[in-house]
């Protein structure tokens, strides 16, 4: 029974971990994604708009990735809690 709960506290901070990445993630995102299609539409800038675009998926790429991280976290601390 402590070592289950020892289990959960441990996937829960790390949850906590994922979560922090996640939002920073998503702020980086948005901001690029801005700042692309403010770039794009000024045709002197479009370079940066480039630049911001990549940005952007790379950072949205970041953030599915740590949308997968929490669900995988969240089915083990099903599992672990049904058992």
């Amino acid at each position: 029974m402590n070592d289950r709960k020892d289990l959960v506290d441990m996937l829960s901070k790390n949850a906590d971990v994922v979560y922090k990445k996640l939002i920073v993630f998503l702020a980086s995102s948005s901001g690029s994604g801005v700042y692309a299609i403010k770039f794009l539409q000024d045709t002197q800038m479009s370079l940066y708009g480039v630049f911001f675009s990549i940005l952007f998926l790379l950072f949205t790429l970041g953030v599915l990735e740590n949308f997968l991280r929490i669900k995988k976290i969240e089915k083990s601390i099903e599992e672990i809690i049904n058992d």
